[in-house]
């Protein structure tokens, strides 16, 4: 990042919030596109104020975000030294 985001714990649950109808009754795993726009207008993108920085998130997304982990065949990443995402839609 070109500088600090207030990027919180709250930010995480509305993502994980937003996501979790796509997958509900789904009959495949949600279309990746769909999952990045979302983050990316909804959550984090908006608050971004350089080219660079959104480089950054868009990286961050295709690591995290994957086609395969989407799709539940991928690699469950950390995010940072010790959050993994969770894995289910029970996000309480």
């Amino acid at each position: 990042w070109t500088k600090f985001y207030e990027f919180s714990p709250a930010d995480l649950r509305s993502a994980a919030d937003m996501m979790a109808p796509l997958g509900a009754g789904a009959s495949g795993p949600p279309d990746v596109d769909t999952v990045h726009g979302l983050l990316n207008t909804s959550v984090y993108g908006g608050r971004l104020e350089t080219l660079t920085d959104q480089r950054v998130l868009d990286s961050y997304m295709r690591q995290y975000f994957s086609p395969e982990l989407l799709a539940g065949r991928g690699v469950q990443r950390k995010l940072g030294n010790f959050l993994a995402p969770p894995q289910s839609g029970r996000h309480a």
